[in-house]
C-alpha cells in the first residue's frame, strides 16, 4: 500500500542516558535503542569524536541511520 511512512527517533543519545565508553558500550545501547523500537539513532551531545564513530559503527551493524550534532 502506498502511503506516509513514520520512523521514529526515540530519545535522543545523549551522555546522560548513554554513557559510550567504548564500541561494546555503542553496540549495547544501539541494540537497546532498536529493541525499543527507534530505527534512527539521535545523537547529541557526545563530547569526542571517537564516540560518534562507535555509535556509527554500530548503528551501521543494526543496519540503522545515525543523525549526529555537530
Amino acid at each position: 500500500m502506498i502511503g506516509p511512512r513514520i520512523d521514529s527517533t526515540g530519545r535522543a543519545m545523549t551522555p546522560g542516558n548513554a554513557k559510550i565508553d567504548s564500541l561494546d558500550d555503542a553496540r549495547d545501547t544501539v541494540r537497546r535503542y532498536k529493541a525499543l523500537g527507534t530505527d534512527v539513532i539521535k545523537q547529541y551531545m557526545q563530547p569526542h569524536r571517537r564516540q560518534r564513530q562507535w555509535v556509527a559503527q554500530a548503528a551501521f551493524e543494526e543496519q540503522m541511520n545515525v543523525t549526529n550534532e555537530g
